[in-house]
């Protein structure tokens, strides 16, 4: 059986991390393997090393565990060490698993950017992998999401995606072959107590190869875009993911409860009022349909998000503009009147 959805994997390697939602789906519908269960307790030293302290988060086909670097004997380092765990019942499906985990830690090793975890070590003790990745100090952004109690201030929101943009720029720019992540939700993005955003759980990016874009139907229902369902991966899928991110953080409208493709359906200003105009027409464009009618790249959503005036930009009547020119939300205002 294909991997469809990074079946439960954690949702953060920081001191918050949350446990998987157990209510997520992949891109069938499908609800995801059980979670996993810690199999190590505090006190548990790996290769003579990594001293296990706590449980961050439990997924189902990974633990992710707060951990201390031993070899610094004077100094204090903390990490969060990833522990693959194997439990579907067929050989086909752990290799498959047994691929990603290995694909997700040599990819991340490759990947240097502020907003990404650096990856210290890999390795196979006792028949079990593990990933030793930074540790990040904070809350993911659901997390951050549901302590708020409805939706987050609008400055908040477009710092974070500015970062976001910059990142992504950085992946899918990358050569030789660019890198989509898939998988952009509230849930993998962390948030220090700086406001510095860092992308988490690489477990499903995959590189990009221009002669052959399919591959499984991946990602999370609600936030993947339509053609991610086909099994294309391409940069603007990550936008429209982000898109659905902003839309969430600004409506407190979850698109996991919602059926696909209908934030046309819910602008952001119906559900949230004091939103401006400018940043509604920059998720909206976002969130088009139709990839070629989408942001053409990370650089220029970040460019059109440096010039709200909620980050300090005069008022960017261009950018109501370029919404009002999309043909699928010119056909949405003549419904709506």
């Amino acid at each position: 059986m294909p991997l469809i959805k990074k079946a439960g994997t954690t949702k953060g390697i920081g001191p918050a991390a949350a446990p998987y939602d157990e209510g997520d789906t992949n891109l069938l519908g499908e609800a995801p393997a059980a979670p996993a269960a810690p199999t190590m307790q505090p006190g548990v030293v790996l290769q003579g090393r990594y001293a296990i302290e706590g449980t961050l988060g439990v997924g189902g086909m990974s633990v992710v565990y707060r951990g201390r670097d031993l070899r610094f004997k004077d100094v204090v380092r903390p990490c969060a060490i990833k522990e693959m765990f194997q439990s579907a019942p067929d050989s086909n499906t752990r290799l498959l698993n047994l691929k990603n985990f290995e694909r997700e830690s040599g990819l991340l090793a490759t990947l240097h950017h502020p907003a990404i975890p650096k990856v210290y070590d890999f390795f196979e003790e006792h028949g079990r992998f593990y990933l030793i990745l930074e540790l990040i100090p904070g809350q993911d952004l659901e997390t951050v999401l549901d302590e708020a109690g409805g939706p987050l201030p609008e400055e908040r929101v477009a710092r974070w995606a500015v970062q976001i943009c910059d990142v992504l720029a950085y992946l899918h720019n990358r050569t030789p072959e660019p890198v989509v992540f898939r998988d952009m939700k509230p849930s993998n993005v962390m948030v220090t107590p700086e406001e510095r955003i860092v992308l988490i759980d690489f477990g499903i990016a995959r590189n990009l190869n221009r002669a052959d874009r399919k591959g499984t139907m991946i990602g999370t229902e609600g936030y993947s875009p339509p053609e991610q369902y086909r099994g294309l991966a391409e940069p603007r899928g990550d936008l429209y993911a982000l898109g659905a991110t902003m839309h969430q953080l600004l409506s407190g409208s979850d698109p996991r409860l919602e059926t696909p493709f209908t934030f046309h359906e819910r602008p952001l200003r119906q559900l949230n009022p004091s939103v401006s105009p400018e940043i509604d027409a920059v998720v909206a464009r976002a969130l088009e349909y139709d990839a070629s009618a989408r942001w053409g790249s990370a650089e220029e959503m970040k460019a059109a998000l440096l010039q709200l005036p909620s980050l300090g930009a005069p008022a960017a009547g261009a950018v109501v503009a370029q919404r009002l020119t999309s043909p699928r939300w010119r056909q949405y205002a003549r419904i709506s009147r």
